[in-house]
């Protein structure tokens, strides 16, 4: 018994020393530009996170959240793009933004 305790408490309590430091995360956002108006640009947060969330949204995403998960992903490509850029990244970010755009005038 306090082999699997001892087995399942890193797992509910992990230990910040996983981290190299730990800094706030980028936040990445987008806007529609032209080239008519280059300078006027309506910058919006990419997928913000909601105000608020009922309790049973709460539950539901301590087993289920594959679109907080792909969030995730998104920020540690804007992670690595700060470190050292690389087309994957952007364009991942690129593809995903694309995606939503599209998604919501539809």
């Amino acid at each position: 018994m306090l082999k699997t305790l001892s087995l399942t408490l890193p797992v509910l309590f992990p230990s910040w020393r996983f981290f190299k430091s730990i800094e706030p995360s980028p936040r990445v956002q987008w806007a529609l530009v032209s080239d008519s108006e280059p300078k006027e640009a309506n910058w919006q947060e990419f997928r913000p996170r909601p105000l608020t969330i009922s309790l049973f949204q709460i539950l539901g995403r301590l087993f289920w959240n594959p679109g907080w998960n792909d969030t995730l992903f998104v920020v540690s490509c804007a992670e690595r793009i700060q470190e050292c850029p690389t087309p994957h990244s952007i364009d991942e970010i690129r593809r995903r933004i694309v995606s939503d755009v599209r998604a919501s005038t539809l």
